[in-house]
């Protein structure tokens, strides 16, 4: 079964601005076994009300992704930031759509409690 899952990364004292994502209907895809530059976003609008966004107290500068996942297993994400500024994300899933469960869906019941952060 292919699920889904969607992390929101909420990047901190942000260092490029870009257009990118910022709402979970517009997430976008990304694949494992490749490595991306994700610059941060600058003035963009709070995260959108609706998902339960765990322990996150603010929800500044969002820029929202999707994967899907075709055999389960353990998943390490590496991120790093040069400069050295704060990452905040937080990951819902599984989904067997990418847009589906946007918002109603993103709770905290599908909060992915078992990261680890190296």
């Amino acid at each position: 079964m292919k699920n889904t899952f969607f992390m929101l990364m909420l990047l901190g004292l942000a260092i490029a601005s870009f257009s990118q994502s910022s709402s979970c209907f517009e997430s976008d895809p990304f694949c494992t076994g490749t490595s991306y530059e994700f610059p941060a976003s600058t003035n963009a609008p709070p995260a959108e009300d609706g998902p339960d966004y765990g322990c996150l107290a603010t929800q500044p500068n969002p820029v929202w992704y999707h994967m899907r996942i075709e055999n389960p297993g353990d998943i390490v994400i590496d991120m790093y930031s040069d400069p050295l500024v704060d990452i905040d994300f937080i990951a819902w899933g599984p989904f067997n759509d990418p847009y589906d469960p946007c918002l109603d869906d993103l709770t905290a019941e599908k909060i992915e409690k078992t990261a680890v952060i190296l």
